[in-house]
């Protein structure tokens, strides 16, 4: 900043502001003015070494790289998961308190899958006790008296942990070198199922007797003998035994290895799964299985519908059942239209809708009664029906859906569409899963005429389909977890990834060393996301400097004023792609360093300043994202004439941020930045403007060396590690070779509910590092120490 004159009176800065000014010019090396522009903010990124470019996942993106705004989980985003796969149905559960597990299930027609938060699972953790074998285990998984089944569950159980099964291959070999394929299709048998007997049996069975009584059926009694002794040989294979282990994997397929037909969550939270051989039902960790001996009318599974008090309907093809706390009540086939229930609902007070391609059923206190077009329905065929939280029954059709309210039906037609599914989200917009991709309904306002009358609204209407977000167009089903939509469609599992209002508020007293307590520096930042047109940030940047006495020509005190810069922005990310987005800043600049010191407003700056940037995610590899930012591009400030102008720092910045661990319970970040204010001054002459300077202030002149250039990037590196989505630990390093500042970094931040508590701390005295430092250049003595013990503060509130 050039110097204020005044021929009347002069201002007299305290030593506020020249500590900072001095410190500004030490800890950034700066050729610039408004330090605020380039002053790190947030306590979460300034503890990872100020490195948060490549990250930019929280409201700290207004600031290092707004593009971060247009991405999950920042911006409301389209999420593709298990692409290629065709589901059938989607369960959710509500997040738990301290974080995220048993978020999603999806079913398809292998069976089963859950998604922890991280990744998709098809398997749950299991700590061996001593006492444990593999039947125990099953049997307290499976809450069944089918020894069968209990059988196939070991089995998978073996299959999923590779138990025994170098044993099972080798004896499946030997099998089918020497029993030919025409005894096996006599008996009905496959060399791996009779290699599965054998592998299973016990090891006190293990022997010559045993293996030749399975055996007997297939090999002739001159070599049965002989070919018994080759396969207990083989049982003495090395092989992975149960014992040799300190945990496993139970699939869930001891329970789902079919077609899974529908499901949903209950109130209790417990998971009901329908299939073509049953029902089933997830209690914490034990499986029930539901059929016909039961009170099922049939055992395959058609739909599933969930009312209060955790009674469940259940449509089959044979008709339909309710389960009530004590039992099974069975609605027999013979009061359908159609014996195939294709969809069911219950309402508030229980009653009971099931579906039919030939018309609605409805079961209540007054009896059974049958309904068709002539009752309001769009189509006889009924392929789905959904209750909703305004008591307005949904029912879907070839061709359109009916929306029934009190005795008022209201239909709206989908040309050569068909409905599959509905959903409610909690903003009360109701989600239609069909054929052709899913529609979003939402109640137009409420009107009212001239007479007082109400006038029904027109609903607004949203579509998405694979011709601009989904992956595929068949939506089978959708469930809502939170505030996010999920989807089971022909392609892939989708997500809906509703973002929250963020509310963020930093603060940090600025050199400690000094004890000024007049020198603080606060960010303010509101992120508003929105559905169609990206995310939008507010912020405010803003250094307290302290009182400042104003003294006459003849060194008399004759007033006060405060010095103090603000930095007054929009921001605005949006995405291009599902992993790419673009971002920008827009900010007014008001440096008020002496304001009163001149007659004709002397002594204040205005100007502003635009940043433009890029985040990608999974740049070249998983896990690796890349942001990029031109951060404050903008005209020169002045303070006393435009012959004195300084430009403002124009920086590069870019980062890197690589997720190395991502589970339910851990989740470990490293980021790197590297960032250089780009700036050339003259002696005489005005400094470049920004553009210019890209190069005149980075390409190495005649009087600078390639080296020199380099020497000016400042690096940061950082980690940050995340227990449980609740208690998070940061530390990092920042090198600044030209401004002598070396800094480690250490940090803490807690996630309760909503709200986000981040704290962090610099320990860098003076002379830090200074043996490192002394081996790439003796005159350097290490970190000059201005910023020691500063410590950070900042809340981040969701809503």
């Amino acid at each position: 900043m050039k110097a204020v004159n005044n021929p009347k009176k002069s201002g007299k800065y305290l030593l506020l502001t020249a500590l900072l000014l001095i410190y500004a010019n030490e800890a950034f090396a700066s050729q610039s003015a408004v330090i605020t522009l380039a002053f790190p903010v947030g306590a979460r990124p300034t503890a990872l070494g100020e490195a948060f470019t490549g990250l930019a996942n929280d409201a700290n993106a207004t600031f290092y790289n707004p593009a971060g705004l247009g991405l999950s989980p920042m911006a409301s985003t389209w999420k593709t998961f298990l692409p290629d796969t065709s589901f059938n149905a989607v369960a959710t559960k509500p997040r738990g308190e301290f974080g995220v597990r048993n978020r999603v299930w999806a079913g398809f027609d292998g069976g089963l899958l859950r998604f922890n938060g991280r990744a998709w699972e098809n398997s749950v953790s299991y700590l061996l006790n001593p006492d444990d074998d593999l039947q125990s285990i099953v049997k307290r998984r499976l809450n069944i008296d089918d020894e069968s089944m209990i059988e196939d569950a070991i089995w998978e159980i073996k299959k999923h942990n590779d138990i025994g099964m170098k044993t099972y291959a080798l004896i499946s070999s030997a099998l089918k070198d020497n029993i030919s394929s025409d005894i096996f299709e006599a008996a009905q048998k496959t060399p791996g199922s009779l290699a599965r007997e054998l592998s299973s049996l016990p090891p006190s069975q293990q022997n010559l007797f045993h293996v030749q009584s399975l055996l007997s059926d297939y090999v002739d009694s001159a070599n049965v003998n002989t070919f018994s002794q080759t396969i207990v040989e083989l049982f003495a294979t090395p092989d992975r035994h149960l014992e040799d282990l300190l945990d496993i994997e139970i699939p869930y397929t001891i329970a789902i290895e079919d077609t899974v037909t529908a499901m949903l969550l209950d109130d209790s939270e417990r998971l009901w799964i329908g299939t073509p051989k049953g029902l089933w039902r997830l209690d914490g960790e034990q499986w029930n299985h539901y059929t016909t001996q039961n009170g099922l009318p049939s055992n395959r599974i058609t739909a599933l519908s969930t009312g209060r008090g955790g009674v469940v309907a259940v449509g089959t093809d044979n008709g339909a059942a309710v389960f009530r706390t004590g039992g099974w009540d069975t609605i027999d086939s013979e009061h359908f239209p159609h014996p195939t229930v294709t969809s069911i609902a219950i309402t508030a007070s229980n009653a009971i809708y099931a579906g039919t391609s030939k018309g609605l059923l409805r079961k209540d206190n007054t009896g059974i009664t049958v309904l068709d077009t002539s009752a309001g329905l769009i189509s006889n065929s009924v392929t789905a029906l959904f209750y909703d939280s305004q008591q307005r029954l949904w029912t879907g059709g070839e061709g359109g859906i009916s929306i029934n309210q009190g005795n008022r039906w209201r239909r709206f037609r989908f040309p050569d569409s068909y409905i599959y599914t509905f959903a409610e989200h909690n903003s009360g917009a109701v989600w239609i899963g069909t054929n052709q991709g899913v529609i979003t309904y939402t109640e137009g306002p409420a009107k009212v005429s001239e007479d007082g009358t109400a006038i029904r609204s027109t609903p607004e209407w949203q579509t998405y389909h694979s011709r601009n977000v989904l992956r595929g167009d068949n939506v089978y089903h959708i469930a809502m977890h939170d505030n996010d939509v999920w989807l089971a469609t022909d392609k892939a599992v989708q997500q809906y990834d509703y973002a929250e209002r963020q509310f963020s508020f930093f603060y940090e007293q600025l050199l400690p060393e000094f004890n000024l307590p007049d020198l603080w520096h606060i960010y303010l930042t509101l992120v508003y996301p929105t559905e169609d047109w990206g995310t939008f940030g507010f912020f405010v940047n803003y250094i307290n400097m302290g009182n400042n006495e104003l003294t006459s020509e003849s060194d008399v005190v004759i007033g006060e004023q405060r010095s103090w810069e603000g930095v007054f922005g929009l921001s605005y990310g949006f995405s291009i792609k599902e992993d790419l987005a673009l971002g920008l800043n827009v900010k007014y600049v008001h440096s008020a360093l002496a304001p009163g010191v001149g007659d004709h407003g002397e002594g204040v700056g205005r100007t502003f300043a635009v940043d433009a940037s890029v985040l990608k995610k999974d740049m070249l590899i998983d896990n690796l994202d890349f942001g990029f930012m031109l951060q404050n591009m903008g005209p020169r400030i002045f303070y006393v004439s435009q012959d004195q102008a300084d430009p403002i720092p124009f920086t590069l910045r870019l980062g890197l941020a690589y997720h190395a661990v991502q589970t339910p319970i851990h989740d470990l970040t490293f980021v790197f930045d590297a960032y250089r204010e780009v700036v050339k001054n003259y002696q005489d002459d005005p400094p470049d403007p920004f553009w210019k300077a890209l190069w005149t202030g980075m390409l190495a002149n005649e009087d600078t060396r390639w080296t020199d250039e380099l020497a000016e990037i400042i690096l940061s590196l950082g980690a940050e590690y995340w227990y449980s989505d609740f208690v998070a630990l940061r530390s990092g390093f920042m090198a600044d070779y030209i401004g002598e500042r070396y800094e480690l970094t250490l940090g803490l931040g807690i996630k309760y509910g909503n709200l986000n508590f981040d704290w962090s701390y610099i320990h860098s005295p003076e002379g830090f590092m200074e043996s490192v430092v002394n081996k790439i250049n003796s005159q350097k003595t290490g970190a000059n120490g201005s910023r020691h013990g500063q410590w950070r503060l900042s809340l981040l509130f969701s809503f």
